[in-house]
C-alpha cells in the first residue's frame, strides 16, 4: 500500500506542478526503479534490474513483430492504462 500511495502522490505532484514530458518520465522511471530495488542484497538488486531490462527487450521484440491489428490492440490497452493513471493523479 505504501508504494501505491507513493505513486499516487507522485502523480498528483506531477499534475499540480507540470513538468516537461522528459522530466516527468524520468521521475516515474526513478520511482519505479527505487520501489523495485528497495532493500536487500546489491547482487540481487542487480539481478532484478537485469531481469527487468531483459523483459523490456522481449516486449520490444514482440511489439516489433506484431501485425497492425495487434499493435492497435496494444495501443488501445495502453491508453486505458494512461487514462487510469491520469485519473489517479486527480486531486
Amino acid at each position: 500500500m505504501r508504494r501505491q500511495a507513493g505513486l499516487v502522490a507522485l502523480l498528483r505532484e506531477l499534475r499540480a506542478r507540470p513538468h516537461g514530458a522528459a522530466q516527468a518520465e524520468a521521475r516515474l522511471r526513478d520511482f519505479i526503479e527505487d520501489s523495485l530495488d528497495q532493500g536487500g542484497d546489491p547482487r540481487r538488486q542487480a539481478q532484478q534490474r537485469a531481469y527487468r531490462h531483459a523483459n523490456l527487450d522481449l516486449a520490444a521484440l514482440i511489439i516489433r513483430q506484431a501485425n497492425p491489428a495487434q499493435k492497435q490492440h496494444f495501443i488501445e490497452r495502453a491508453q486505458r492504462w494512461i487514462d487510469d493513471f491520469e485519473q489517479l493523479g486527480q486531486p
